[in-house]
């Protein structure tokens, strides 16, 4: 990674993790300011379990700053090669852009609210997880889902359009495996 790639420079120190998708460290490497090498490890063919890449798969980088302790996600542009590891390749990235990962699950109030059609529901997770969000009447009754399906941990937004649905007030939840939250909404 050239010290110029960078939209953001890390602060000195902060170390760069190179990942499996399935959240294994394959490679690692502290930014010091200037241009930066990483070397991602390939598995072990000798070995009877998987310690390394295999050609052909995907790898993620995360950068954890040590002033924050926080966990950004990686961003690449990459101006030779790819995020697929193949043995003895060399890639190189040239533009590195960062975004804050959640450090939990959290849903966010609707904008605007009061509403009349349409409103945007925001929510972050720390981790892959399958997410639903529904609509609710005061009763509790499910009127319909907004989203649902697998999100890769990020921040996201997503809209709702209340065509159909009176003026009043509402709930919306969204559930995971590992959260349950609900807030209310008001449509004029």
């Amino acid at each position: 990674i050239p010290a110029s790639a960078w939209e953001n420079s890390p602060a000195i120190g902060d170390e760069l993790g190179v990942f499996t998708v399935s959240g294994t460290l394959i490679g690692a490497g502290i930014f010091n300011g200037e241009n930066m090498a990483v070397t991602v490890w390939g598995n072990d063919e000798f070995s009877s379990s998987i310690d390394g890449m295999i050609p052909g798969e995907q790898f993620t980088l995360e950068l954890w700053s040590q002033n924050t302790n926080q966990i950004s996600v990686i961003d690449v542009v990459w101006e030779k090669g790819t995020n697929v590891y193949e043995s003895n390749e060399i890639v190189v990235a040239g533009k590195v852009s960062q975004s804050l990962m959640p450090l939990s699950f959290v849903l966010e109030q609707n904008i605007p609210n009061p509403f009349m059609q349409f409103t945007q529901i925001g929510f972050e997770i720390p981790e892959d997880a399958y997410i639903s969000i529904s609509i609710y009447n005061l009763l509790g009754e499910k009127l319909q889902d907004v989203v649902a399906g697998n999100y890769l941990a990020g921040h996201y937004t997503v809209d709702f359009d209340a065509t159909g649905l009176a003026a009043g007030t509402y709930l919306y939840r969204i559930v995971s495996d590992n959260f349950v939250a609900t807030k209310n909404m008001v449509v004029k």
